[in-house]
């Protein structure tokens, strides 16, 4: 869980231009690419996790690995659009740790969502719970990115 989730932060600074006036006057729509950045970005975690085999590193099975990067990238999503991309990485990271302590397969229904990362394969809530945050970051990354960044500050990051 923790290896994925450690794959999965370093996203987050690369989710947010330090250019606004770019941001306004693009010819082609951004959200498109801002939803494009974080399916393909998920698309390379699973792949390189899952290439790992190959070298004996053996991160579990492919499915629970493609089900915690899509949570996991949502989390990244949602953590971009309400806190910024400097803070996007502390939400699946902070899941993860929560989700790496409590580990414990199984339980009622609401046990499952909060730590869906450490359910069994084909686990149906959640597969749920992962495909909402995978939904809902995504959505909400490619509609918004992250609060008005103040002009002075965005003249510190030039």
């Amino acid at each position: 869980m923790l290896t994925t989730a450690l794959a999965v932060a370093p996203l987050g600074p690369t989710l947010a231009g330090t250019d606004q006036a770019l941001e306004r006057t693009a010819a082609w729509q951004w959200a498109p690419r801002r939803a494009g950045h974080l399916l393909g970005y998920a698309a390379a975690v699973v792949g390189l996790l899952a290439a790992a085999r190959v070298l004996g590193a053996d991160f579990g099975p492919l499915d629970v690995l493609a089900r915690n990067t899509a949570g996991l990238i949502g989390l990244v999503g949602l953590g971009a659009t309400l806190a910024g991309a400097r803070a996007a990485w502390q939400a699946p990271t902070a899941w993860a740790a929560m989700a790496s302590f409590m580990a414990a397969p199984g339980g009622p229904e609401w046990r499952q969502a909060a730590l869906w990362m450490a359910q069994e394969p084909g686990n149906r809530i959640a597969a749920v719970t992962a495909t909402t945050f995978l939904l809902g970051g995504v959505v909400a990354y490619a509609a918004r990115v992250g609060p008005q960044v103040a002009a002075a500050e965005a003249a510190l990051e030039q």
